[in-house]
């Protein structure tokens, strides 16, 4: 039988984790081995895991608690894939809930289809909601170039950012994957691992990653619409509104030079037109849906010009 591996990076939250490891055990096919990978200040999941050891043993499964490096999150999920033995690697957000299908769908799928290096579940974000003026938000995305949605599609636009599913319906072939769920065959980490330039959350790493498997493997990434996941989208913890400001901005930048621009011009001024877009969106934001916090619209002035500041470095990848 195929050995499959489960990797949980995580960090201060243990409430989120334990509903995630409780979705694992209440899989139809259980993981051969769960691991989880802890940047976590406090021992609170430390003991979490220990209290769960004879569960998963019940299971016929194992999960395995090791202490992270506090690098950041490609270098946790690094330091999963290192200490793994599985043929299929399945990577999990600590505050995602699974349907019961889910692991055997991926990893099912993934061993009888050849072609297939990575797959992603159907997601839904629960702390999603219509709002007011969704249809006119999403153009003004479009049309500067930032991430935005349409029915049946995971793609990669011009500049480096991302074309969303508003529905999925059917199997889709995709440009990248869902970062909070994604699976991928054990060969595709001999050349790279993810990109430990990136750290502390990240920004865009899932983006990064899945995005060069589809530039090395052609039209070999999937979404399974048969299996679904709930992004619960928890906070994170220890990271202010000016940091995850210029965190967004940076990594998209080192993305956008490290992928996209390869000396094109035309990329480049596409590019700069949507970071354009996105300090007004941002300033719309600041201004109209959150008029009591104004200090995000002053983040996102100084991000930017942060980011102009040391525009040289964030494009080498030496983020501060």
């Amino acid at each position: 039988m195929t050995c499959i591996s489960v990797i949980v990076p995580t960090k201060d939250r243990p409430r989120t984790l334990a509903s995630l490891l409780s979705s694992i055990l209440e899989q139809d096919r259980t993981p051969d081995e769960t691991i989880v990978v802890d940047d976590s200040v406090s021992g609170e999941t430390k003991q979490l895991v220990e209290n769960l050891r004879e569960k998963f043993r019940a299971r016929q499964s194992s999960i395995i608690y090791v202490t992270g490096r506090k690098e950041g999150l490609p270098a946790a999920r690094n330091l999963g894939i290192n200490l793994s033995r599985g043929q299929i690697l399945i990577f999990l957000d600590d505050d995602i809930i699974m349907a019961r299908n889910v692991i055997s769908i991926l990893s099912t799928f993934l061993m009888n289809n050849i072609q297939a290096k990575g797959a992603s579940p159907r997601v839904k974000n629960i702390a999603s909601s219509s709002t007011p003026h969704r249809s006119l938000v999403n153009a003004f995305r479009k049309a500067f170039g930032l991430d935005y949605l349409v029915p049946n599609k995971l793609g990669a636009t011009q500049v480096g950012t991302s074309i969303f599913p508003s529905i999925v319906t059917t199997r889709i072939t995709a440009a990248r994957l869902f970062g909070c769920c994604f699976a991928f065959r054990r060969d595709v980490f001999k050349s790279r691992g993810f990109d430990t330039k990136m750290k502390g959350y990240a920004y865009g790493e899932d983006f990064e990653f899945s995005y060069w498997v589809n530039l090395t493997y052609p039209m070999s990434l999937f979404v399974l619409p048969e299996a679904v996941v709930w992004h619960k989208e928890a906070p994170e913890v220890g990271i202010d509104a000016k940091r995850q400001t210029e965190s967004y901005l940076f990594y998209k930048t080192y993305i956008f030079f490290k992928h996209f621009y390869m000396g094109r011009l035309r990329y480049l001024i596409l590019f700069l037109y949507s970071l354009a877009g996105q300090l007004i969106l941002l300033s719309f934001e600041g201004l109209v849906k959150q008029p009591r916090q104004p200090q995000k619209l002053f983040f996102a002035f100084q991000a930017f010009t942060k980011l102009l500041w040391r525009f040289p470095n964030v494009i080498k990848g030496e983020i501060p």
